[in-house]
């Protein structure tokens, strides 16, 4: 059943392809653009590679990493209910549970091969193109790679978990890319609102992000961090799982 996923995804011919566009296209754009730039004028522009590079291409990538999975997310959650098909796999006896439960792991697998790849590729081009600058490490280049998986997982789990939760993809994608791209740096700035802010999703990633040298966003431990992204995913999934479970056929 995950392979029937993964299969309906892939058959999304111009979703794949954006997806190939906003992963490995965006890496090769910035560094084949600033790459020409440095060629052209070394004087007036740095090289294109280097550890600071990589650290700018990685934490704008990072909002695109979550418009991916929030795209995949609720594109898988709502396929079955939006083609019609929801009944007639209820009616052959299957788990409601079971349906919900393949849709996480077919998108993942679709998904986190594009993001690797994306992250790997940032840390070749920042060593290949770095010049005279300092290159990142291998260890950096992980942990960069590790980050971008990280908030990719939690923002899918979130998309399937609301968007099983709402029915329509359409009111999926718009809350939650308000939230990421709004309601996130909001709250960072909201300072009123104290140790509140430690559980927003965005804070968490954004606490696990490889240090950059500007102060975390939301001042929290890694323990932290880790527990509530831990909290947001099996929330979504486990609301998301009870309104398969509960959902008229």
């Amino acid at each position: 059943m995950v392979a029937a996923e993964v299969l309906r995804l892939v058959r999304r011919r111009g979703l794949m392809a954006w997806m190939v566009v906003l992963t490995v296209g965006v890496v090769c754009c910035y560094y084949g653009l600033f790459a020409v730039q440095h060629a052209i004028d070394a004087r007036h522009h740095q090289p294109a590679g280097g550890t600071r590079s990589m650290y700018h291409l990685v934490d704008n990538f990072g909002l695109v990493v979550s418009l991916l999975a929030i795209l995949i997310g609720a594109t898988v959650a709502t396929a079955d209910v939006s083609s019609g098909v929801f009944r007639d796999l209820v009616a052959t006896g299957r788990s409601r549970l079971v349906l919900f439960a393949v849709r996480v792991p077919g998108a993942l697998i679709v998904l986190l091969p594009a993001v690797v790849t994306a992250g790997v590729l940032a840390g070749v081009g920042a060593r290949v193109f770095a010049g005279g600058l300092p290159a990142p490490s291998v260890g950096l280049i992980a942990h960069y790679t590790g980050w971008l998986v990280a908030g990719a997982v939690v923002d899918l789990a979130l998309a399937t978990g609301f968007a099983a939760l709402t029915g329509s993809r359409s009111i999926t994608i718009g809350v939650l890319l308000g939230y990421e791209a709004v309601v996130t740096p909001l709250l960072h700035n909201m300072t009123v609102l104290g140790s509140v802010r430690q559980w927003a999703s965005g804070a968490a990633v954004a606490r696990l992000e490889p240090f950059s040298g500007a102060p975390y966003p939301v001042a929290m431990s890694v323990g932290t961090a880790v527990a509530v992204l831990v909290a947001w995913t099996v929330l979504s999934l486990a609301l998301g799982a009870w309104r398969t479970a509960t959902r008229d056929a």
